[in-house]
């Protein structure tokens, strides 16, 4: 097997991976990072389960400098996929956000100016435990903690600039549209290059991508995101209680679609393990990520021949139809 050359200070996109300390401070958007990384904005999303077993997910509430962007509420309550409640551009952008630390914490508050409707401004406060996410009204109030004390980090080099993200993924529960839920949802911290996105680069070109929080029947947990593009740009990342569990870049995936064209089932192959996805639900979730041909679904995950019995789980799976067959 051949080994590639690639132009001075390209790597491939071979992405770097790891766990990392969490730092309420490290919230702030002045925290920049090597390799031409600039903060670009911090990502809410994830997916909780009503007293009845319903889902609702939450996508992707995106918090910057200038304000606070769209969200949308999914569910399948009664059984049906449905849109529960969207803020566009319009109604959700508040304006400036203001982030301020004290006491160990940090808090993101959003203000509107019209016309942003007033009854629906974002705030979160995160401390070194966990967080809390708030909507204005009864559109949603939810805590969280973090699940093994860490965060999650990739760093993918560029010539042109890095990207780097940071997820910081949390057991919570709350209140969704006056309805109390349990779940999980993830604080996705973002930093890029000025004037690009991996969603016009890396994220274009993904075949499948799972973000995932599990808590199983005898009280441990398992969250993480596994990854898997185009080329060399792939990544896994698995925390448990304790601490790291699992941190790699070489793993392949195959899978089966449903009747309809939407994931049904992701494999992913590692040395020593397989973790196999398989949805559940699609809550509605039916947005193709930016110039890729990704269909998206609820689900759950799970090591291959693990026993434990999922309680609360969340997985999200953006997919290409034509993954490779099982």
């Amino acid at each position: 097997m051949s080994i590639p050359v690639y132009p001075r200070a390209d790597f491939g996109a071979v992405p770097l991976v790891s766990a990392c300390e969490i730092s309420p401070e490290a919230f702030h958007p002045e925290n920049n990072y090597g390799g031409g990384c600039v903060f670009v904005h911090h990502g809410f999303y994830g997916t909780f389960r009503n007293e009845k077993g319903e889902a609702y997910t939450v996508m992707t509430r995106r918090v910057g400098v200038l304000g606070a962007t769209e969200i949308t509420v999914f569910s399948n309550r009664g059984g049906r996929a449905r849109m529960e409640e969207v803020l566009e551009f319009r109604d959700a952008f508040s304006g400036m956000t203001f982030f301020n630390k004290a006491d160990n914490s940090f808090s993101i508050q959003s203000w509107a100016i019209p016309p942003a409707r007033t009854d629906k401004l974002f705030s979160a406060t995160v401390t070194k435990e966990g967080s809390t996410w708030n909507e204005g009204g009864d559109l949603l109030s939810l805590e969280g903690k973090y699940v093994g004390n860490c965060a999650l980090q990739w760093l993918t080099p560029n010539p042109s600039g890095s990207d780097l993200h940071i997820y910081h993924m949390q057991r919570a529960s709350g209140t969704i549209l006056g309805e109390k839920v349990e779940g999980f949802y993830d604080i996705n911290t973002t930093y890029s290059a000025p004037g690009s996105s991996y969603f016009h680069t890396f994220a274009a070109k993904a075949l499948s991508w799972v973000f995932f929080g599990n808590e199983y029947d005898d009280g441990t947990m398992e969250v993480g995101q596994i990854c898997i593009a185009e080329g060399n740009w792939k990544f896994a990342m698995i925390a448990n209680q304790d601490g790291p569990l699992l941190m790699s870049t070489d793993f392949s995936v195959q899978g089966q679609a449903d009747e309809d064209g939407y994931p049904g089932i992701a494999r992913f192959t590692f040395k020593d393990q397989q973790w196999e996805w398989r949805a559940a639900e699609r809550c509605g979730i039916d947005r193709g990520i930016v110039n890729s041909p990704m269909q998206q679904g609820e689900g759950y995950i799970q090591r291959v021949g693990d026993t434990r019995k999922i309680v609360v789980g969340m997985a999200m799976n953006g997919a290409k139809v034509a993954l490779p067959p099982l």
